[in-house]
Formats: C-alpha cells, structure tokens, sequence
C-alpha cells in the first residue's frame, strides 16, 4: 500500500518527447546553478583564507594596527558570508 502512494505523482501516460526534454531541460538547469553557487562558494571560501592569511602575516611582522586587523577579519567574514548564501539557497 506504501509503495501506491510514493508513486502519485507520476503520470499515467507515457510522456511525450518534447516532454522529456522539458524535464532534462530543467533538471540541467538546476544542475548548473548548484555548480555555479559551489564555485561561488569556493572562491568565497578563498577570499576568506586570503584575508585571514594577510591579517595574520601582517600582526605578526607588525605591518597592520589592530584596527586594521579587525577590518580584515571581518571583510573576510562577509566575503564567506557572501559565498555561503548562493549555496545555500541553491540546495533548497
């Protein structure tokens, strides 16, 4: 009986090929946008780590203030913010 129910949604009759290539068609494009938001993620991801790396490489040498460090901090922080939230709302 469980079996019954999962399959509702499909239809009854066979699907028409231009029907196919709608559903191909849209299955690829949901496809690209969750590759393009994962390289968006990736470069955010990136951009953060550059961030954090200056910002340690320059208090360490003595290069940038604390003030300076904090504004790098959180740069990198929107810059991860920004790379998250395409991903996440392309996975939904």
């Amino acid at each position: 009986m469980q079996d019954t129910e999962d399959f509702r949604g499909i239809p009854k009759r066979k699907l028409t090929e231009s029907e196919k290539q709608i559903i191909t068609l849209k299955i690829e494009k949901v496809r690209l946008q969750r590759e393009k938001s994962l390289l968006i993620l990736n470069k955010g991801i990136m951009l953060f780590f550059a961030f954090l790396s200056v910002a340690v490489i320059g208090v360490v040498n003595k290069i940038i203030t604390t003030v300076q460090l904090n504004i790098l901090i959180i740069i990198g922080i929107l810059a991860l913010i920004i790379g998250i939230l395409p991903y996440g709302f392309a996975s939904n």
